[in-house]
């Protein structure tokens, strides 16, 4: 299963951001910060760099024997880049061992 976009366009993002312990916070005109909890990581944005900068998160997981890939940034950009970069085979045996990549 790919889920592409956030929790905040797409509820299915939202089900399994719980499963994984994955949530952000946002304070808009200020900063956004994507959060993994089970990893004890976040990635965070200042918006004032934004749409200059962007951030990304991957995760691949596995959920009720359900493999889940998602995929989603702060804007549409990061989300296209996240994408671009996983549409890479180069990077699937690059980061073999990794189940989270926290992109800017």
């Amino acid at each position: 299963m790919w889920i592409m976009g956030g929790s905040a366009v797409n509820p299915v993002a939202t089900e399994f951001d719980n499963y994984f312990g994955i949530s952000y916070e946002y304070v808009p005109g200020d900063y956004f910060t994507i959060l993994c909890s089970n990893e004890n990581t976040s990635i965070f944005l200042d918006l004032r760099v934004y749409p200059a900068q962007d951030i990304c998160l991957v995760y691949i997981g596995r959920q009720n024997n359900r493999n889940a890939l998602l995929i989603w940034g702060y804007g549409w950009q990061g989300t296209y880049a996240g994408s671009l970069f996983m549409s890479d085979p180069y990077h699937w045996t690059a980061y073999e061992h990794y189940h989270l990549l926290l992109i800017r």
